[in-house]
């Protein structure tokens, strides 16, 4: 009965052709583990994920090459690629590796498509350091520091795990696909697909 209601869900999300990545990539999530509760409880979460509307501070710190300043999101009509890293992550150790991304930098600036938006919260006792790791892994792009936490106070069914803090949000702020289209080509066949559907 488990099964058969499971399946149900599956197939009432495909009924609907503008969500049909999100079922293929939470069929491709749910996929990669053996416990049947863990996956019911990743299905649901995503799920409810992809109801929301992403909320960004009004006010935020941002840094861009050596300077750092209160500033607001650059409100555009362009889908954002978002990499959250909550206080729970080494915000240090991820700086250290932005230059990592620098293929989805240039892809979006190329081709116009999307925006990518790197939003690092460490805690106000880690500011410092945070900074003085920009100053010293400088990527040119702004970088977004959310200290106070409002990010995830905005935005509490966001969820937990890291493994999904990298989402793609439509015009309107909704997520459509979550996962870093650089983690393989499987994963970003499917972002690039996201995105050709918000077209």
């Amino acid at each position: 009965m488990v099964r058969l209601n499971y399946t149900l869900s599956i197939s009432t999300i495909f009924c609907n052709q503008k969500i049909k990545i999100k079922a293929i990539f939470l069929i491709s999530v749910l996929m990669t583990f053996g416990c049947s509760t863990k996956k019911h409880k990743i299905y649901d979460t995503l799920s409810a994920f992809y109801q929301e509307v992403i909320v960004f501070p009004k006010e935020i710190l941002c840094y861009n090459e050596g300077i750092l300043k209160s500033n607001s999101f650059q409100k555009t009509f362009l889908p954002k690629l978002v990499y959250y890293i909550d206080p729970t992550e080494c915000s240090q150790c991820i700086i250290t590796h932005l230059s990592d991304l620098s293929t989805i930098f240039e892809y979006a600036d190329s081709s116009e498509a999307f925006d990518v938006i790197v939003l690092l919260s460490p805690s106000e006792n880690q500011l410092p350091e945070v900074i003085e790791y920009l100053k010293l892994f400088p990527i040119n792009r702004d970088v977004y520091i959310d200290y106070l936490g409002l990010f995830a106070r905005n935005n509490p069914n966001i969820p937990k795990e890291s493994l999904f803090h990298c989402f793609l949000l439509d015009q309107d702020s909704h997520p459509v696909f979550v996962g870093n289209p650089l983690g393989g080509e499987k994963i970003k066949e499917l972002f690039m697909q996201s995105l050709h559907d918000l077209k």
